[in-house]
């Protein structure tokens, strides 16, 4: 998975119509292609507070490349302007049911939209605290 396959998952259903072979193009390429159609969807996958923060989060967690999540995610929300340490965002990680020690492209649509949803709540507890 990547980020942009994540975005196409929220914001499209995809259908392979074709199939390419290589041997179609000069020079031909080591893989086959194909030929996707793109459905939009008529509302969201998942449950998310904010889809702005949906991919945020997805962002950060594909911030440095094959690191698992327990090292990238917390300075790629920290590069986005979000303050997290890492304890917190394992805390975070762990709330979601999402192993810190798997790697982003190993995660569903699902999995971001459960790390998403224990950081907006992270950041409207820590919110009600400090107006308290």
């Amino acid at each position: 998975m990547s980020i942009l396959a994540h975005a196409i998952q929220y914001y499209a259903l995809p259908e392979i119509i074709a199939r390419v072979p290589a041997s179609d193009f000069v020079p031909p390429p080591q893989v086959d292609s194909a030929i996707v159609l793109l459905r939009r969807r008529r509302r969201s996958p998942v449950e998310v507070p904010s889809v702005e923060l949906l991919f945020r989060v997805i962002r950060a967690g594909f911030s440095q490349a094959r690191k698992k999540l327990s090292n990238a995610l917390p300075g790629g929300l920290r590069s986005q302007g979000i303050a997290i340490d890492k304890e917190r965002a394992l805390r975070l990680m762990d709330a979601a049911g999402v192993d810190a020690n798997r790697r982003a492209e190993t995660l569903t649509l699902e999995e971001w939209a459960a790390i998403t949803r224990a950081l907006a709540d992270h950041n409207q507890q820590r919110s009600a605290a400090q107006g308290a």
